[in-house]
């Protein structure tokens, strides 16, 4: 009769691939290069496979896939937590590299016209001066102080000089201020059906699925974006990207209505009206968020 594995850790006899006594796994870390490279593959393929068996029903089926995790079918998915990080590191480099630094003008135009032509008068007599971008720019913040207020006028006119200075500092701190909604999001969502009797942690799931789904379609329409500035001479095809993208654009309600529908699984006039409730909590929350995140990069600049 052979005798057991013993757990390397406790010495206890094994029945499984994980000891019962203290949990390690019975897996030796200790292996060649060849063994290692081999293990990364398989889990990268593994991986791949679960994403696009969650990224189907993520697009087509809107709130199946929240409700298939929370009634415990998880193995097939892709973790909501690990979508939304991979999603949102993608969308926000795709952002940042989407938005023409070159066509971006934080002066007003009379500003640049009135220097326009000082700049000309000084140059006959030789001297000229340098143009102070956003020097009319004032900031009188309620509740902030006027140091804050005589920062954010400075840094306004260092990012008038060089807007990718900006940009770098809002896409910095987008990605965690999104991060910081999620819960609140998850909140607002509790409050409006605290009478299903959901766990906290599943509306929260909720408000993953939902805003991978949002960021991912965000992708796509810079992506039409970028494609139809590419090919603008061309007849018929660009007109059909701009249409395609506004109708992706306007089905982000429908998709949302339709998540809580099946999520919650109310009649629609109950869940018409609790998604009306939401988006107009979520709004607010995404206002404050954007209005908050401009700041920080203004003094961060």
């Amino acid at each position: 009769m052979t005798q057991p594995s013993l757990c390397a850790n406790c010495d206890t006899p094994l029945q499984g691939d994980y000891c019962h006594r203290c949990g390690q796994d019975n897996k030796n870390y200790v292996r060649s290069a060849f063994g290692l490279i081999t293990e990364f593959l398989g889990e990268f393929t593994n991986w791949d496979n679960r994403l696009w068996r969650t990224l189907r029903p993520l697009w087509v089926r809107p709130g199946f896939l929240s409700l298939r995790y929370v009634q415990g079918h998880r193995a097939p998915y892709v973790p909501p937590l690990r979508l939304y990080i991979f999603t949102s590191i993608v969308a926000f480099l795709v952002f940042a590299q989407a938005i023409p630094v070159d066509s971006i003008n934080l002066n007003p135009p009379e500003e640049t016209t009135e220097r326009a032509s000082g700049e000309g008068s000084e140059s006959r007599s030789g001297l000229v001066a340098p143009p102070i971008p956003g020097r009319d720019v004032h900031f009188e913040l309620p509740l902030v102080s006027d140091e804050i207020n005589r920062r954010l006028e400075y840094n306004f006119g260092r990012i008038a000089e060089n807007p990718q200075i900006g940009i770098n500092q809002f896409f910095s701190l987008a990605p965690q201020v999104m991060f910081l909604l999620l819960p609140l999001f998850a909140l607002v969502l509790k409050l409006i059906y605290w009478r299903r009797h959901h766990y906290y942690m599943e509306h929260l799931i909720l408000a993953l699925h939902t805003h991978s789904f949002g960021l991912q379609l965000a992708v796509v329409v810079v992506g039409l974006a970028m494609l139809e500035d590419a090919i603008a001479a061309w007849p018929v095809v660009p007109e059909a990207l701009s249409v395609l993208s506004s109708l992706l654009f306007w089905s982000v309600p429908l998709y949302l209505l339709l998540s809580h529908k099946t999520f919650y699984r109310q009649g629609w006039w109950k869940s018409v009206l609790k998604f009306l409730l939401t988006a107009t909590a979520y709004s607010f929350l995404l206002f404050t968020a954007f209005l908050f995140t401009t700041i920080q990069s203004i003094l961060r600049s």
